[in-house]
């Protein structure tokens, strides 16, 4: 028999035995990846016995961060979350959004610059006033939390409007299947997932892409991938892993995560390019994670390279949808380069650039050192690569809405550089993590959700 999921009692049965299943897939696959990790658990142990005498500074409680108002004077609100706090810096006033022990990650601001949610350690979504008052709570989490092209809100399984006045009123439940939209919001693509059940306690898995015009919209297929499955075998086959929508008509990406694995991922997959419903698609590149910036005409930037460590075998790609072809950007002899973003027209971009590192450990010292080597460079059609000067320990590039200034993370803090290099960056706000305790995982250290800029 076909179940469309999710339906009735035997498809709730059939999904209670794909997650097991799947299960039992990464359980084998982490195992097998435990023999090649002993000689990195032993050198991090060797490492903890000889460093115990200079022991990591205990965690410190929160003081506040430190702001130079003046400085931002002009350039737009910033919400930035400091060791866990969320913080509005409106013009040359700052204001506590959140209190103290919330946690808070991932500020962004609606599209239209009016509200801003985030969230919290206990698993809430929270949305103030862009300036930072009348936050209040819009329920559990659990499923996508997004703004709509439309101003609407994706908060938890529901989809809310917002009044002027900040009133919320819930409209509809999220689609089933919904996964991503385009930021002109004229696609949006949905997962579907048909199970089969076999002989022999074989059951065999249908995944498609289906993209529509609207949330309510006729879905058309645009990809399809089949796998299968056994409680005491796992996965075989490839399930879609993630979807990014370009804007204008230019395609889809997406990746497949092999038998459902958890840790091939970790070091990358191919990332897949579908112009047209039913095509072949086309592999563009290989990422970890899947971050991409979107330029004009069809094009968007990537950052190109396999292994899970963020100090190793990156480079920015620019990639043209039409012609489904990546170009690498010009770096310094021996340098990796990573976190591409396209300023406002999509035209010149900015990137980061770095030496790579074979430290096997991410120790704080370690991803503090090796985050303090980054420098920031911008990239126009027909020129040469320009360093921006000052810019030293620079991350995660964000651009103004006119595209004259840049803020950038650099040192356990937000600064602001102009675009043309004329006047020295200038530091903003800080600490955002607790100084003594970045989380860091393979050297990546997540600054994009320490902060949201509405210029």
């Amino acid at each position: 028999m076909t179940i469309t999921m999710p339906m009735t009692d035997p498809a709730a049965e059939a999904e209670a035995l794909f997650r097991e299943a799947r299960m039992r897939t990464r359980t084998r696959r982490r195992r097998r990846a435990a023999a090649a990790g002993i000689a990195l658990a032993l050198a991090t142990v060797v490492y903890a016995v000889i460093s115990a005498g200079d022991a990591t500074p205990a965690r410190s409680a929160p003081a506040g961060p430190v702001v130079n108002r003046a400085a931002f004077a002009g350039h737009g609100r910033l919400a930035f979350v400091s060791q866990g706090r969320l913080y509005l810096l409106d013009g040359s006033t700052l204001t506590a959004v959140s209190g103290p022990g919330q946690d808070v990650s991932s500020p962004e601001f609606s599209p239209d610059g009016r509200w801003l949610t985030y969230h919290t350690g206990s698993g809430r979504e929270y949305l103030a006033r862009a300036d930072g008052t009348d936050a209040c709570s819009v329920g559990p989490g659990g499923g996508t939390q997004d703004w709509l092209p439309d101003g609407e809100l994706v908060a938890g399984h529901s989809i809310w409007r917002v009044s002027a006045g900040g009133m919320l009123t819930r409209i509809a439940a999220v689609p089933p299947g919904l996964t991503a939209w385009s930021s002109d919001g004229n696609r949006f693509v949905f997962y579907t997932r048909l199970l089969h059940r076999m002989t022999g306690g074989r059951w065999s898995e249908l995944w498609r892409l289906n993209v529509a015009r609207s949330l309510g919209g006729a879905r058309t297929t645009w990809f399809t991938t089949r796998a299968s499955f056994t409680v005491r075998n796992g996965i075989n086959g490839s399930i879609p892993g993630g979807v990014l929508v370009l804007p204008g008509h230019a395609g889809i990406l997406f990746r497949l995560d092999p038998d459902g694995s958890a840790s091939i991922p970790q070091d990358g997959l191919s990332a897949y390019l579908l112009r047209a419903p039913n095509t072949k698609p086309v592999v563009v590149a290989g990422t970890v994670g899947f971050s991409v910036t979107v330029g004009a005409h069809g094009s968007f930037a990537l950052t190109n390279g396999l292994d899970r460590y963020a100090t190793l075998t990156k480079n920015v790609d620019v990639c043209s949808a039409a012609a489904a072809r990546c170009t690498s950007v010009p770096a310094r002899r021996g340098q990796i380069s990573f976190d591409p973003a396209f300023a406002p027209g999509g035209v010149t971009l900015a990137y980061i650039q770095a030496p790579p590192t074979s430290q096997a450990d991410f120790a704080q010292q370690h991803v503090v050192a090796w985050y303090a080597t980054h420098t920031l460079w911008t990239l126009a059609p027909g020129g040469a690569p320009r360093e921006i000067p000052g810019a030293g320990g620079a991350s995660t590039p964000t651009w103004s809405a006119d595209g004259t200034t840049i803020l950038y993370t650099a040192h356990d803090a937000l600064w602001l550089a102009s675009a043309n290099g004329r006047s020295s960056p200038t530091r903003i706000a800080g600490p955002l993590f607790d100084p003594h305790h970045w989380p860091a995982s393979w050297f990546q250290v997540d600054w994009q959700d320490q902060f949201a800029w509405s210029s």
